[in-house]
């Protein structure tokens, strides 16, 4: 599809105008030497050493990735169906990490690759698909995310189990290679990063607070980037641009779910319950209440182990990909 066609045109729009600016900050630093302290954090931050913090982040990540991959099935067996419209949540610490390592983020052609609902940076005309950030650095909320995938789990497996325990193996990556800025402020916050991760996004808008505490704002107050100034603290999804095909499946599901009546009385059940879900996932939609996520996650676990092309499986893949998004 054509760049300017697709939903996060503006947002792509608006962090390759403020990359410049990003970058030219970054190096009056470098030239000027100069040293920026965080009192309340017992910080004192130069160009190296902030070379070296955004290093000792992507080690960790690229390790937390590496067990995600190397060590359960999940995202091998998904294929990037996490990768959807407004999932990238491109911050400002992004750009600075970029231009620290010597990087730049993606210049993308006229004609995408991706379609309307999946992540403007994801190149699918590869197999597998890939992103095209820079390997060196992926924005946080990419690299910290993750889920059981798209695809049935184990015949007798524990959805719940299964969950906890790769949370926990990402738990450990986390608390083992936390660089010590940031355990600086978990100690002033009174707070462990690694807790959070039972629901990736959250995490990630954690990491970021954390991140724009210990290093941004001391660094804009140094260095001010006009260009970011009206830049909110938190992305917000443009959750409509789901809106329409989840309502368009919810609608197409309960039909189908009507014309068929015929089968035991446990495929009844079943049936019943697949209809509860969609009514409440219409509402979901529709209200947006403060409990979305949780109550996301849960129909996720129920739909977990649906077969391939079974209407609870389509419920599932719908699911994970307003998961992805939904702050």
């Amino acid at each position: 599809m054509e760049l300017t066609a697709h939903p996060e045109q503006a947002r792509y729009r608006q962090h390759q105008a403020h990359w410049p600016f990003c970058r030219t900050a970054i190096e009056r630093w470098r030239v000027d030497g100069s040293t920026i302290p965080v009192a309340v954090y017992d910080l004192a931050w130069t160009y190296t050493g902030a070379q070296t913090f955004v290093h000792q982040l992507a080690d960790l990540f690229q390790t937390y990735n590496r067990v995600l991959w190397e060590h359960f099935p999940y995202c091998s067996a998904c294929g990037g169906q996490c990768c959807v419209v407004d999932a990238s949540d491109v911050r400002t610490f992004d750009l600075l990490a970029l231009a620290l390592l010597g990087e730049t983020p993606p210049v993308l052609p006229a004609w995408l690759d991706a379609g309307r609902r999946t992540c403007i940076y994801l190149t699918s005309g590869s197999e597998p698909p890939r992103c095209s950030w820079p390997e060196r650095w992926r924005t946080v909320k990419c690299w910290s995310f993750y889920c059981l995938g798209s695809k049935p789990l184990a015949k007798g497996a524990d959805v719940g189990e299964s969950y906890r325990m790769l949370t926990a193996a990402l738990a450990s990556i986390v608390e083992e290679r936390l660089p010590q800025p940031l355990r600086r402020y978990e100690g002033v916050a009174n707070e462990q990063l690694s807790v959070r991760l039972e629901d990736p996004v959250d995490f990630s808008n954690t990491i970021h607070r954390a991140l724009a505490a210990i290093f941004v704002d001391p660094f804009m107050q140094c260095y001010p980037i006009a260009s970011l100034a009206v830049e909110p603290p938190e992305a917000t999804p443009n959750l409509f641009l789901l809106e329409d095909e989840v309502t368009d499946f919810i609608v197409a599901a309960m039909v189908e779910l009507d014309d068929d009546r015929a089968g035991s009385a446990g495929d009844l059940l079943a049936k019943q319950q697949l209809w509860e879900d969609l009514a409440t996932l219409s509402w979901i939609v529709e209200n947006r209440p403060a409990t979305a996520r949780r109550q996301l996650h849960e129909l996720v676990q129920r739909h977990a182990q649906a077969q391939d092309f079974d209407l609870g499986h389509r419920l599932h893949s719908q699911l994970l990909h307003l998961l992805a998004v939904w702050q």
